[in-house]
């Protein structure tokens, strides 16, 4: 089987680059194609070279200060740890993510060390994952590493992946520590959120301990808490989770009481 996002070791990440900052560059970059633009993977001078490029262009300025804050996470991820010494001894070293259900990806290794601090020190301190070269992840499902793979190597995670994955994405990007990855799935997560998912989105949010999205779930939950209380999804919360329930009782409190402050 062939896996696209191993083409060339590190180049596969040149294309998640380019699609990045396409939006962000002046109209003589995009006339020229980007023939001139080279992603920080496959140069140490990176983008920069370009002599439109303008650091970032000044049509930064007139974009939403969300997306150009998205895209520079997105080139920050990827330029993570990027130094040309600091690969010489990993350029063909594979390491394989094997999923719950046996199936295995390789990957490699320097995109797991400088992607994720939990990798980092597994196949830093010769652990057993170094020496076998295998790492279990016996909570993520085989679709859901693929998509996890795709992030490690590109920072981008498609929205039909976020619309199917995104709880168990998250809960993986918490685990391994890819701090972008979990970002990404929470924002979408508390956008998305609704009464048909909220508890299901709840209990993610407690086991990563994403307070944002958490306060969320507490949000919408309490616009119909009489509707909730007595629900089988609060029931099971209130028994798998004591403590979920207790921090519930104390934003509720809160939020009647800032209600009545307000009025």
């Amino acid at each position: 089987m062939a896996f696209p996002y191993l083409r060339n070791n590190y180049c596969y990440t040149h294309s998640a680059v380019m699609s990045s900052v396409t939006n962000l560059l002046c109209n003589a970059c995009e006339k020229e194609k980007l023939d001139r633009l080279r992603c920080s993977i496959c140069s140490t001078n990176c983008a920069t070279d370009c002599k439109h490029y303008c650091k970032i262009c000044d049509k930064l300025k007139s974009i939403d200060k969300e997306k150009s804050m998205e895209m520079e996470n997105k080139v920050n991820f990827l330029q993570m740890k990027w130094q040309p010494e600091a690969i010489k001894d990993y350029a063909d070293d594979l390491i394989l993510l094997q999923a719950a259900d046996g199936e295995c990806v390789p990957v490699n290794s320097f995109i797991l060390i400088s992607r994720s601090r939990v990798f980092e020190v597994m196949l830093k301190a010769n652990m057993i994952e170094r020496q076998t070269k295998t790492i279990k992840l016996e909570d993520v499902n085989a679709p859901v590493l693929h998509s996890f793979i795709r992030f490690l190597y590109s920072a981008h995670v498609s929205d039909q992946d976020l619309q199917q994955y995104s709880p168990a994405l998250l809960l993986a990007a918490n685990k391994y520590e890819v701090d972008l990855l979990n970002r990404t799935c929470e924002s979408f997560m508390m956008k998305n959120i609704s009464k048909d998912c909220v508890f299901s989105y709840l209990e993610v949010a407690f086991l990563c301990d994403s307070i944002l999205l958490k306060n969320t779930a507490f949000d919408l939950i309490s616009e119909d808490y009489i509707q909730y209380q007595l629900g089988e999804g609060l029931l099971n919360l209130a028994n798998k989770y004591p403590r979920l329930i207790v921090e519930f009782c104390t934003h509720l409190i809160q939020a009647s009481s800032r209600s009545a402050n307000a009025t």
